[in-house]
């Protein structure tokens, strides 16, 4: 079981930078209230377009070297899904783009 469940908030998704590139960036969107466009976050993290599920935004579930290297990034997706549900836990309807980007930053050390 995981820590966040993405479908509680659908406001928050994972997409490629660019589909369908080879070595396609993640990258985390986030919808913020009283912000004129929806918060972008490059998580930093890259991969194969082929290897991406679109319907679920998120890496596919494979087996083998290609599996283990999803299962990884997907932990990791799933660690900022976290983090960005308890920033704005915190913050509650003060929480703006800035501040959210600023939290990120000094959480994954950017």
């Amino acid at each position: 079981m995981y820590l966040f469940d993405p479908h509680i908030d659908p406001r928050m998704a994972f997409r490629l930078d660019h589909p369908k590139r080879e070595n396609a960036q993640i990258r985390l969107e986030v919808y913020i209230p009283g912000e004129t466009s929806r918060f972008k976050y490059n998580t930093g993290r890259n991969i194969n377009s082929k290897n991406w599920d679109k319907k679920k935004c998120f890496p596919r579930v494979m087996r083998g070297k290609e599996g283990d290297r999803n299962r990884d990034l997907t932990l990791a997706l799933r660690e900022y899904e976290y983090q960005v549900q308890q920033i704005k836990d915190l913050y509650g309807k003060s929480l703006t783009a800035s501040i959210l980007k600023k939290q990120l930053n000094e959480y994954f050390h950017v």
